[in-house]
């Protein structure tokens, strides 16, 4: 749903009427979403990415779901493998080219939806991100040792993921 929303608005992407109004139409779609999960109980899969420069991880604020720091990452398209999912997602939301690496996976049940999350890491040179501030309203730099508060239930479990490796 939010990829077909991205498409049909592209062409008015830098207006501000636009930047305004699509994270208030994004919220909307996720509440949305969020009912028919809650009345249907689908099975979903998705990728979640922690992008490293040295002992710095890249976080993200969605401008939809909880204001939650988090990893970039998303769902499936129709016949991508989980691999071309994750490159496809940090490149549009943060515009980072990357060579991702499987660390695992883990599923959990949260939003009403049984979710199955393939997990990777990638390591990029540092710079700021070009974020796409139609989904991501934030993007920061974070020493790994010292996570913000007000992060996300799995990020924890990822970075475990990624450390017992």
């Amino acid at each position: 749903m939010l990829s077909t929303l991205r498409k049909l608005l592209a062409w008015r992407r830098n207006s501000r009427p636009t930047r305004i109004m699509i994270p208030i139409i994004y919220k909307f779609a996720y509440q949305c979403l969020k009912i028919y999960w809650f009345i249907f109980r689908p099975k979903t899969q998705g990728v979640t990415c922690l992008i490293l420069s040295g002992d710095e991880l890249l976080l993200v604020r969605h401008t939809y779901g909880r204001s939650a720091w988090t990893l970039s990452g998303g769902g499936f398209k129709r016949n991508e493998t989980k691999e071309e999912v994750v490159k496809r997602e940090v490149q549009e939301e943060l515009g980072f080219i990357i060579a991702p690496e499987y660390i695992g996976e883990f599923t959990h049940n949260s939003e009403y939806k049984i979710d199955t999350v393939f997990c990777f890491v990638a390591r990029v040179e540092k710079k700021e991100p070009e974020i796409d501030h139609l989904e991501i309203k934030e993007a920061r730099w974070w020493n790994i040792n010292n996570l913000p508060k007000d992060h996300s239930m799995n990020l924890e479990r990822v970075i475990s993921m990624y450390q017992s490796r």
